[in-house]
Formats: structure tokens, C-alpha cells, sequence
């Protein structure tokens, strides 16, 4: 069986999303000892020397178009043209870990889905994203032999959405991708402290600024926290968030809590090991997930989370996590107070976290994937 893994959203550093499912999906395909007939496929003009994450050297494949991505993309999305197996040759199954790259293949395609936010948010993306975005998912449709999608909150969305065959789509959960990726010793805590202003205790929410990531109810929510219960918290938002919703800067001084609230930007994941470590509650409030990897990153560490009770977030955490209407600033504000205020209700719900997350593996991810290859060439 020769399969064929699309690296390429594996290269770049600071992963995040889909790049640390493909890293980690095809480490742990090694790990589990399916290293003959894989092949990774890098969609770049030339290699980038460096940027490959997984041991290279006589245990897999590689391929790399030689051609500017985004041209043999266009090519693909418009003309079909050239097929996969001219750079990669003859292979059973290509997976395309995201929909940004559906290759005309003469052997199966298998596509992981995470999400159709797109199509549930289209406010969130320009018209050409959009526009690309729903040509993807044509493709999609017309080439995949198989779906791969991470929760059945997701393949519901697909079903629905796209009409796609219920009995082509298999639900297989991600896990914790953190240290997976890199687990360097930790570097020292009090540089993170002072860089990020550190010394208070703080609550957390990792991720994206998109405006379904509901973020102002989150910082309304900590205005609640401050002035109503005078909490000595600060509130600590990881990742790229201003640059999505520059606004939430307004919101932030038109309640004076410009000392209080905190916007990292992108990390390293050394840093977002300690910041994790530090943390006192985790709080998650999207109106939408197709999993929601941090929950898990979260409840790795130990951290009591207060999170949505919509689309695939109660799967992910069970019973790991205090769920709460996302829009309720009232009853989120109780939560968070509820874990402050009592420290054995925090170590119940971290305990828990613990042992949710621990039913998550890359291994199992791994296994099941494979399986899914395997279904397609009986």
C-alpha cells in the first residue's frame, strides 16, 4: 500500500490548526511503524530546507512539486491538471489533511474536513477566501473517495451542508498536538512572567480573534469579574487575535482595563507551555467549534475550564469542564467565580480535565486513519 501525506501545511513554524494535524497525524503514522510505501508531498517551488519536523532520512518518501504553490493549486482547482501522481507516481490512497488541496488523483482521495466555518460564518472571510473556499469544497465532493472529520458535531455540518454521504465519513478525534510538536526543557518561567506582565493570577483563552471566537463577551464577562467581584485577576488572550478583530482594543479601554488585559500575539510553544503551567482557569467561549484542539491542550495541563456548551465543544471535554451559554454573561461569570472561590471545585474539574483528555491519543488518531486507507483499496 503506497500512500501519499500533503505535508505541505507542516512546514511553517509556529504551528497552528491544521499544520499540527499534519505534523503530528504523520508522526504518529511512523511512530505506529507504517513507514513503507509513504510518501510526504510538499505543494512548494523549492525545499525549504529546515522546515521539515519528522525524520526524513531513509525513513519515508518525500516529494516536492518543484512548482510555485499556489500556481499548481490553481492549476488543480481549475483544470484538474496536472494529476498528483506525475510528481508523486503510481500510489493507492493521497490524503489531503485540508481542504486547500484536492489533487486530481488516479488513486483514492481521502480529505480531512475539520470544520465548514466558512460556510456557517461567511462575514469572518473575504470574497475571494470565500470564493476559493466553496471551489475546495466542490472538489471536495466531485474527488474524495473518503472525509475524515474530527467530531460528529462536524460530520453533521457536512452532511447538512455539503450533502455528502453520511457512510463516506469517518469521526476520528484529535489529541493534544502541544508536545507533540516540541518539548523543549521549559525556559525559564520568570522571563515569561516579566515579558507578558505575569504577576498576577490570570485567566486564559488561547486561540483566534474571529468574531464566532466571541471574545468581547469574554472581555465583557471579565469587566463583570473586575467590577462586581473585584477579582485580582488579569485576563491573558494567546494568539493572533488583533489582528482580526482590532476593535476588541476599543472594548478594552471603554472599560478601563487596559492593565488588566493582555494580548500576547503568536507565542512560542516553549512560552505557551509555561503560560498554560502558570494559568488559574482556562475560559473558551466560540459559538463554534469543529473540535477545538486547545480545550484538549487545557485539560493536558490541568487547568479547570469554563467553556460553550455548542457544536462540538461538549464533546470534546465531557465532563471535564463547567459548559455554559456562550451569550449568558451572567451564569459565565457564576462558573468562573465558582472555581475561583472554591479551590476544591477548581481540582475537581482539573482532575477531570485530566483524565478526559488522557482518553485522546495520536496513536489512536493514527490508527484509525490508517484504517480508513485501508477500507478504500480491499
Amino acid at each position: 500500500m503506497k500512500i501519499i501525506i500533503d505535508g505541505t501545511q507542516s512546514m511553517f513554524p509556529a504551528l497552528r490548526g491544521v499544520g499540527r494535524y499534519t505534523l503530528s497525524l504523520i508522526r504518529s503514522i511512523i511512530d505506529t511503524g507504517h513507514t513503507h510505501g509513504l510518501c510526504i508531498f510538499y505543494n512548494t517551488f523549492k525545499k525549504k530546507n529546515g522546515y521539515y519536523h519528522f525524520p526524513i532520512d531513509g525513513l519515508v518518501e518525500t516529494s516536492v512539486s518543484g512548482l510555485p504553490g499556489r500556481l499548481l493549486t490553481g492549476l488543480w482547482n481549475r483544470y484538474s491538471f496536472p494529476s498528483i501522481d506525475f510528481f508523486v507516481g503510481s500510489h493507492d490512497v493521497f490524503h489531503a489533511p485540508t481542504a486547500h488541496l484536492i489533487p486530481p488523483t488516479k488513486g483514492r482521495l481521502v480529505c480531512t474536513i475539520h470544520d465548514l466555518i466558512p460556510r456557517l460564518f461567511p462575514d469572518n472571510c473575504s470574497s475571494a477566501f470565500l470564493q476559493n473556499y466553496n471551489r475546495s469544497m466542490e472538489l471536495v465532493c466531485e474527488r474524495a473517495d473518503a472525509i475524515i472529520t474530527v467530531s460528529e458535531s462536524t460530520k453533521s455540518d457536512i452532511v447538512s451542508i455539503m450533502n455528502y454521504d453520511p457512510d463516506r465519513i469517518s469521526v476520528i478525534p484529535l489529541a493534544a498536538a502541544l508536545e507533540k510538536i516540541e518539548n523543549p526543557p521549559s525556559i525559564d518561567k520568570e522571563t515569561v512572567i516579566k515579558k507578558y506582565g505575569l504577576n498576577r493570577p490570570y485567566l486564559l483563552y488561547v486561540g483566534g480573534g474571529e468574531a464566532y471566537k466571541n471574545l468581547d463577551t469574554l472581555i465583557n464577562v471579565f469587566r463583570v469579574l473586575r467590577a462586581e467581584f473585584q477579582i485580582p485577576h488579569k485576563l491573558l488572550l494567546v494568539g493572533k487575535i488583533l489582528e482580526c478583530s482590532p476593535n476588541l482594543e476599543a472594548i478594552v479601554a471603554k472599560y478601563n482595563l487596559e492593565k488588566d488585559v493582555v494580548f500576547t500575539g503568536i507565542v512560542s510553544n516553549q512560552e505557551l507551555i509555561d503560560i498554560y503551567q502558570m494559568a488559574d482557569i482556562f475560559v473558551f467561549l466560540s459559538l463554534y467549534e469543529g473540535f477545538g484542539l486547545v480545550l484538549l491542550e487545557a485539560m493536558e495541563f490541568g487547568l479547570p475550564i469554563v467553556a460553550s456548551n455548542v457544536s462540538s465543544i461538549p464533546e470534546v471535554v465531557g465532563d471535564g469542564a463547567i459548559l455554559v451559554d456562550p451569550k449568558n454573561i451572567e451564569n459565565i461569570s457564576k462558573a468562573i467565580m465558582s472555581l475561583i472561590d472554591c479551590s476544591d471545585l477548581a481540582k475537581y474539574y482539573s482532575k477531570k480535565g485530566l483524565k478526559r483528555a488522557s482518553q485522546f491519543s495520536w496513536d489512536l488518531t493514527a490508527t484509525q486513519t490508517i484504517k480508513v486507507y485501508q477500507s478504500l483499496i480491499k
